[in-house]
């Protein structure tokens, strides 16, 4: 009776193995595609080819603030040629409301920005000199026009894609507050 224990023992230790490998190993490739999905809603992008760099989403907050933050390679310009016949990119430089949150911005009345930083403050997008930019106000106010006044507002609902041509990787960042 003794050896049937220690082998039902055995047997439940290495199916408990195989459940947490599996776990392991399967929620990572679920997290990839699902932080892929997450960035193609956002900028209303295919991500077909796109390769994931980097993901981060700091919705725990309250009322669910938070930032969403994702890096995604491209190869062969073929993100670049997208963005460039959507119409809804704009090339770089920046304008001045992306600049301060992304990088920070010198204004006459004083600095804004950055706001999309890490927990260090640094920014999370590094500086970008060619490529497009996008920019989604998610809590334009009746009567008041986007852009801009997302910098004179006491909460952020904003959505920023950055593609940097150089290096062919595309951000992605989603700040609720």
């Amino acid at each position: 009776m003794r050896g049937n224990g220690a082998l039902r023992r055995k047997i439940f230790l290495a199916i408990g193995l195989v459940f947490l490998t599996v776990g392991i190993f399967g929620c990572g490739r679920d997290r990839a595609k699902e932080a892929l999905r997450e960035v193609g809603r956002e900028l209303n992008l295919d991500m077909a080819g796109g390769e994931l760099l980097a993901e981060e989403d700091g919705h725990g907050g309250f009322h669910g603030d938070g930032i969403f933050f994702a890096a995604v390679r491209f190869a062969d310009g073929e993100m670049e040629e997208m963005l460039e016949s959507d119409g809804s990119w704009a090339a770089f430089p920046a304008n001045e409301t992306v600049q301060a949150l992304l990088w920070g911005y010198e204004f006459e009345d004083g600095r804004y920005g950055p706001y999309l930083t890490d927990g260090d403050g640094n920014p999370l997008i590094p500086s970008v000199e060619n490529g497009y930019y996008w920019l989604h106000d998610r809590q334009v106010i009746d009567g008041q026009a986007g852009g801009a006044d997302i910098l004179h507002r006491g909460s952020f609902n904003f959505t920023v894609g950055v593609y940097d041509s150089d290096t062919g990787i595309l951000y992605c960042c989603k700040m609720d507050t």
